[in-house]
């Protein structure tokens, strides 16, 4: 009876054990920064005809990109910009890509 509670209470701290993996989907990725000084290259796309999605960003891979916090004088269609970004678990109507806080932004001349 003894080997069989021990036995019990070896598989429950098995199962009780938390996997320490990052996906995309965890939650431990929420607020992701990356560094002001990785700035990546990005353009702004205008998705204002897809319901709920205003202005976008479109990375060089093709990710999108949802800012909560484009400053109106982005606001131009296919304008290059240098972006540093957090990514966040905030809510949005539009399911075109993920959404990000703005940390740093300006227009690149290309």
């Amino acid at each position: 009876m003894r080997q069989l509670f021990i036995l019990l209470l070896f598989c429950c701290s098995i199962i009780a054990c938390k996997s320490t993996k990052t996906t995309k989907d965890n939650p431990a990725n929420a607020n992701k920064i990356i560094p002001k000084q990785a700035k990546v290259k990005a353009t702004v796309v205008n998705m204002t005809g897809l319901d709920g999605c205003g202005y976008l960003l479109e990375l060089e891979n093709g990710e999108k990109l949802i800012p909560l916090n484009l400053e109106e004088k982005y606001f131009s269609d296919k304008m290059k910009v240098w972006i540093a970004y957090s990514i966040t678990n905030s809510p949005t109507i539009c399911m075109a890509g993920k959404a990000i806080n703005i940390e740093s932004i300006e227009e690149r001349k290309e």
